[in-house]
């Protein structure tokens, strides 16, 4: 029995989302391994030694690129949980639309905390 191929939607419907909320916790993953491997190799934590540290360019992309996977990752996970439970299609546009405003706004904190550091 063969299906016809507009009668339950497209095979590849969620398969972006799903791609991405994979690549962003491993990118999330990483930085966390990456962040204890620092913290081991460091030593012991002062402010000169943390402001060296911060003071890379280098560093403070790489915290934008992991602080970037958890906004889309919490985005993802976020319109998936809308998706399944909130049914009202203005409710749904309004809770998400705050969630996405609210994400934005912690994005553009943490791009200013940590280039102006």
């Amino acid at each position: 029995m063969a299906l016809e191929p507009g009668l339950y939607g497209s095979r590849r419907a969620g398969t972006t989302g799903w791609l991405w909320q994979r690549v962003t916790a491993v990118v999330i993953g990483a930085g966390l391994l990456a962040l204890l491997v620092a913290l081991c190799l460091i030593g012991p934590l002062s402010y000169p030694v943390w402001h060296g540290v911060m003071g890379s360019f280098a560093v403070r992309t790489l915290l934008f690129v992991w602080f970037l996977a958890m906004m889309i990752h919490a985005y993802l996970g976020m319109e998936t949980i809308l998706k399944d439970y909130v049914h009202a299609p203005f409710l749904r546009l309004a809770i998400g639309s705050a969630g996405l405003l609210a994400l934005v706004g912690l994005l553009a904190f943490g791009a200013m905390v940590l280039m102006t550091w």
